[in-house]
């Protein structure tokens, strides 16, 4: 388990964690915010705000608060699957809403169709595809956090807890930073400084 002096250094840092805050930090930001996830599909488009999705990745952060490099990478991958969901969102709110506006008796015609037929079905499809991508990553990060947890009790039982504690708090430093510069949590991949200094202190089992 986790110290009390770690515990609270955590918290600590992820409560420093708002996103990128200087003008520099917003626009490499707009450029990060493309390259999110585990394909190289768009994540933010041409007419959203890339400063929102960047909010709701740091918010994310500060909650999950990743240790490592595949703990950051499924962080990332659950950030995007609710960003497309809520885009999904108001999509369907915007269409709705466009079609309300005709007269009385084409409105009741459209949601009558639009409830009944096929297109409402496509709108929960998509957002259902998003939630599940979501919910899987969230299992996935659990089950990798509660390893982590495993090891570094089973470190402070061996003696070598010290070590690991602190390999953890540079980790966790390093992430927020990097969110702060407008980078990806897990740093730049051109750019080794940005790097964690510890990315593999857990594993993938799955």
């Amino acid at each position: 388990m986790a110290t009390q002096a770690q515990t609270i250094a955590n918290q600590k840092n992820a409560a420093q964690s708002t996103g990128p805050i200087s003008a520099e930090g917003k626009a490499v930001s707009s450029q990060n915010a493309m390259k999110f996830g585990f394909t190289s599909q768009q994540v933010v488009l041409a007419h959203e705000d890339p400063a929102q999705f960047e909010a709701m990745h740091a918010s994310l952060t500060r909650q999950l608060r990743p240790g490592t490099d595949l703990e950051c990478m499924l962080v990332d991958e659950m950030a995007a699957a609710q960003w497309r969901q809520r885009r999904i969102e108001v999509v369907q709110n915007a269409y709705v809403q466009k079609n309300l506006q005709k007269s009385p008796e084409e409105a009741a015609d459209f949601l009558a169709s639009f409830t009944l037929g096929g297109e409402m079905r496509k709108f929960q499809k998509y957002a259902a595809s998003y939630r599940h991508i979501f919910r899987d990553c969230w299992r996935k990060l659990i089950d990798l956090q509660e390893k982590r947890r495993k090891e570094e009790h089973e470190a402070l039982e061996n003696g070598a807890g010290a070590a690991y504690v602190e390999q953890t708090r540079k980790n966790q430093l390093q992430i927020e930073a990097n969110l702060k510069a407008g980078l990806p949590a897990n740093g730049d991949p051109k750019d080794p400084s940005t790097h964690l200094p510890y990315p593999r202190l857990n594993y993938c089992l799955f």
